[in-house]
C-alpha cells in the first residue's frame, strides 16, 4: 500500500466528478489452472469523468485480490507462489484442514465463500492531503461486497522499505496506512486487519467528509 505525504493546496476538481471503474487483471490465455480460480486480481480505478476538464484526471488505484474460502480448495491453492503476505494471511485465517477459523467464521456475515485481500491503494500526488484515500477505499470495498464476505489486509514496515529513505520513514508510512484502513472500518486481529464488507459504515460516515468537501451555507442547496 502506498500513501504519499504531498498535499495539494486545492483539489484539482470537485470530487463529485470522480467515477470508479472495476476490472480484473488480464492474464495469459493459457493460464487456466485451478489456482487462477482460487485467487483473482482486481483493480478499482478512480478517475475524473471525461467530460470534465482536469489537468490530472487519474485520481487513484486500489489493488485487490479475490480469494476463495472454500475448504475443499485447500491451503496450497490459496497460498500461491512465494507471496509472503498471502502466506501469512492463509496460515492465520485458516486451520490446517483449510477451514476458516471459528472466531472469524462466526463474526463475519454469511455470503459468497470469498474474501478480499487489500493489496495497495495509491493516490496520485495532486490528489493527496485531502482525505480522499478513506472515501475511495471505502467505496472500492463496497463495490466488492457482492462477491465476498469480508476483506483482510496485512501491513508491515517492510512493505515500504524500498519506497522510502530509511526504516523510520517506513515505520511512519505503515502507521499512516493503519490509520487509514481503520477509519474505513478495518479492525486488528492476529497481526492483520479485517473488515465486514457488508457493514453499513463502508457507505456511511467514513465517506461523508470526503465526498462533500465543499460545505454549503445552511439553507442553500
Amino acid at each position: 500500500m502506498s500513501i504519499g505525504t504531498h498535499s495539494s493546496a486545492r483539489l484539482p476538481v470537485d470530487v463529485r466528478y470522480i467515477d470508479l471503474a472495476r476490472r480484473s487483471y488480464p492474464r495469459p490465455w493459457w493460464r487456466l489452472d485451478a489456482s487462477d480460480e482460487a485467487l483473482e486480481s482486481w483493480q478499482v480505478t478512480a478517475s475524473v469523468r471525461e467530460s470534465i476538464p482536469c489537468p490530472t484526471p487519474h485520481v487513484a488505484d486500489v489493488l485487490l485480490d479475490l480469494a476463495t474460502l472454500a475448504p475443499e480448495d485447500g491451503l496450497a491453492d490459496l497460498g500461491i507462489g512465494n507471496d509472503l503476505t498471502v502466506e501469512y494471511i492463509v496460515e492465520t485465517l485458516f486451520t490446517s484442514t483449510g477451514a476458516l477459523r471459528f472466531e472469524v467464521d462466526t463474526t463475519m456475515p454469511d455470503g459468497p465463500a470469498r474474501m478480499v485481500v487489500l493489496r495497495r491503494i495509491e493516490v496520485e500526488p495532486a490528489w493527496r492531503g485531502h482525505g480522499l484515500g478513506v472515501g475511495l477505499l471505502a467505496a472500492s470495498l463496497a463495490m466488492m461486497g457482492p462477491f465476498a464476505r469480508f476483506a483482510v489486509c496485512r501491513l508491515s514496515p517492510v512493505d515500504w522499505i524500498e519506497l522510502v529513505p530509511d526504516r523510520v520513514s517506513a515505520e511512519l508510512a505503515c502507521v499512516r496506512a493503519v490509520s487509514l484502513i481503520e477509519k474505513v472500518g478495518f479492525r486488528p486481529w492476529r497481526g492483520m486487519h479485517l473488515v465486514n464488507l457488508h457493514d453499513a459504515d463502508l457507505r456511511g460516515d467514513p465517506m461523508a467528509p470526503v465526498w462533500d468537501p465543499y460545505p454549503r451555507p445552511e439553507g442553500r442547496v
